[in-house]
């Protein structure tokens, strides 16, 4: 639930998505503002005062003011509203679909790390039990009850026992950095 949580926030795939739907959102503000009047205001103000010859002072102030409305755009405005409209809910969906992606990947890496570590004591039990078995083996061989190929076949199996711990342990690795790339906390940096 928490490595979810997460990958909700840091998952660098989701968060490509989501700044995606911004700027596809930002897109269709931007043309429908195509669509709004528009109005330029300039103020101007000028204080002149000559002090050479005399007191010849000129105050002057204006003040212009522009309105610009579209009638009439033969429907190109209106056809790139919707097109950004479109554009807008493909990016929507990505993030979703991003999401959904994103949570899966993290639900089967955390059943893989959970399968791995009781792989894992498996593992752990099974050296411990080949090597009390080996030991035992070793015995009996010094009593004469068993021969040199039992002793073999004993200390094979404990290497395999070890050998499928270290590979455990090794899978355990790749799973855990399985689980901190799903979350979004495993970066190149």
């Amino acid at each position: 639930q928490e490595a979810q949580e997460i990958a909700q926030f840091e998952n660098p795939t989701i968060g490509s998505a989501v700044f995606q739907e911004a700027a596809a959102t930002t897109s269709v503000q931007q043309q429908r503002g195509q669509l709004l009047p528009e109005v330029n205001v300039q103020l101007k103000y000028e204080d002149q005062y000559n002090p050479v010859e005399g007191f010849n002072f000129a105050r002057e102030a204006s003040a212009t003011v522009g309105v610009k409305v579209p009638f009439y755009q033969g429907g190109k405005v209106a056809s790139q509203v919707r097109q950004a409209k479109q554009i807008e809910i493909q990016r929507r969906e990505q993030v979703r679909q991003a999401r959904q992606q994103t949570q899966s990947s993290v639900v089967s890496a955390w059943a893989q790390v959970n399968s791995i570590k009781a792989q894992l004591m498996a593992d752990k039990s099974s050296v411990e039990s080949n090597k009390v078995a080996l030991a035992g083996v070793r015995r009996e061989q010094k009593a004469g009850s068993r021969t040199v190929q039992d002793v073999l076949d004993a200390e094979q199996d404990y290497l395999t026992a070890q050998v499928q711990l270290i590979i455990d342990e090794r899978n355990l690795v790749v799973a855990n950095y399985t689980l901190l790339q799903a979350i979004g906390r495993l970066t190149a940096a």
